[in-house]
């Protein structure tokens, strides 16, 4: 879902491509180690916006709802939250919604997007403990989509989103570090104060 490109070795016999692999896409080939380097042409986008969602309670019933035949990830997102959950809808046209998305440095992501109908945006990266969002300068839940990538439940409207990573154990760490110097100086004023 997520693989853009990959490489694999030469392998006797596999210069053809099985019907079912006909998205993996040659673009370049080394001599004499002959390494092939293939496009993923169905990769998802680094971000993209769905309208309907399948409760899955974690990742393993998540893997078996998304291997389904009629599952189509660019449509449909599987969360193990009920909050996450999008109402359902019938005879509904969806507009696909252009998403803007920039890595300023490896710790953060920002996305842009206008979307009319309420709907989840799936962020193809890996859902982690660390990770907060804000959207227009206000926090919101991010939630666990399709096993392990991030979900934000979005009401229509436009949103500035940026989405940064800090580890709970420096974050715990920085506040003990903080308390660790506040109690220093303390004790030297107060030193200080009785000699």
């Amino acid at each position: 879902l997520i693989l853009k490109r990959f490489e694999i070795p030469d392998v006797p016999n596999t210069h053809s491509t099985p019907e079912h692999h006909r998205h993996f896409k040659l673009v370049s080939e080394t001599t004499p180690e002959m390494v092939r380097v293939y496009e993923n042409t169905r990769a998802l986008p680094p971000a993209y916006f769905v309208y309907e969602t399948r409760l899955a309670k974690d990742i393993s019933e998540a893997c078996r709802v998304m291997t389904q035949h009629s599952y189509n990830p660019r449509k449909t997102a599987s969360v193990e939250s009920p909050e996450a959950l999008l109402p359902e809808r019938k005879d509904l046209t969806y507009d696909d919604v252009k998403v803007e998305f920039s890595r300023p440095d490896v710790n953060s992501v920002e996305i842009k997007l206008v979307n009319e109908i309420e709907g989840l945006l799936v962020v193809s990266e890996t859902f982690f403990p660390g990770w907060t969002c804000t959207d227009n300068g206000k926090e919101i839940t991010i939630y666990k989509t399709n096993g392990v990538m991030r979900g934000l439940k979005l009401s229509p409207g436009s949103h500035n989103l940026k989405m940064t990573y800090m580890p709970v154990g420096l974050k715990g760490g920085f506040i003990l570090w903080a308390i660790g110097i506040f109690l220093a100086v303390f004790l030297l004023m107060k030193m200080r104060k009785t000699s």
